[in-house]
């Protein structure tokens, strides 16, 4: 479903992603790792064009996108059209939850139904709702961001991102802003995502979740991937130095 291949992003001198490649198939839940600054967000970001990554390619279902350099050699995409199709197909949770705090529930989850996908008010507030009933928020339709808990907000940001009906979800550490007793919540949430065959990428500080629900973990380092593979193989028998450092601090 998703194919990435040689990406690399650089912030003028500062190369943060030094040519990483990566597949995931339709149903993966990829859990990424890594300490901060390793590039994973960033990767992220990449992937559906929040940042325009300095080179490489990324293929979402058969349509490719390839980053080249201009005449002034700066890195540009030659069709943003693509790009425009790639984001409606791929949705982002974030970790600050990214709502509206002038629109209620309701409005965060119909705007971009009703101006990216051009669908009619009732018929984005009936997908709203759907979706907002799967992360059981249809109790607060009406309520604005700041009448909610972080737990709930994030709630409503999945929501928002399910309502595209997207090939895939990313979630950028997405229970990194939350109070503790808040954690659980949104990661039960992704866990029924997980087993109703959901593909996504998970950028997360969650080693039970990544352990658990995940059918693959990849760890990044310095930009680049160092470890790749079951969850059972990379926490049991990691490959790498850099791993072993990382899991034996975070345990």
């Amino acid at each position: 479903m998703l194919q990435i291949k040689n990406l690399h992003k650089n912030f003028g001198a500062l190369e943060v992603i030094k040519g990483v490649s990566l597949h995931a198939k339709k149903g993966d839940v990829i859990s990424i790792l890594g300490r901060s600054g390793s590039g994973k967000s960033t990767f992220l970001r990449c992937i559906n064009f929040l940042e325009t990554p300095t080179s490489g390619t990324i293929s979402l279902s058969g349509e490719t996108i390839t980053v080249n350099d201009n005449r002034k050699g700066n890195s540009v995409i030659s069709d943003k059209a693509q790009v425009r199709r790639l984001r409606t197909r791929m949705a982002m949770v974030f970790q600050q939850f990214n709502l509206w705090s002038h629109m209620t529930v309701l409005d965060n989850v119909t705007v971009a139904l009703k101006t990216a996908l051009k669908l009619s008010k009732s018929e984005a507030n009936q997908r709203a709702e759907k979706y907002l009933s799967q992360v059981n928020m249809t109790d607060r339709l009406y309520y604005y961001p700041g009448q909610l808990s972080g737990g709930q907000m994030q709630r409503v940001a999945i929501a928002r991102a399910l309502a595209m009906e997207p090939d895939i979800l990313l979630f950028d550490e997405p229970t990194s802003a939350l109070d503790p007793e808040l954690v659980e919540e949104v990661l039960n949430v992704i866990r029924n995502l997980a087993e109703q065959g959901r593909t996504m990428l998970v950028v997360t500080h969650e080693m039970a979740f990544a352990r658990d629900v995940s059918n693959r973990v990849i760890f990044f380092d310095e930009g680049i991937i160092v470890e790749d593979g079951s969850p059972q193989d990379v926490f049991t028998k990691p490959k790498s130095q850099q791993f072993k450092q990382f899991i034996s601090k975070e345990y």
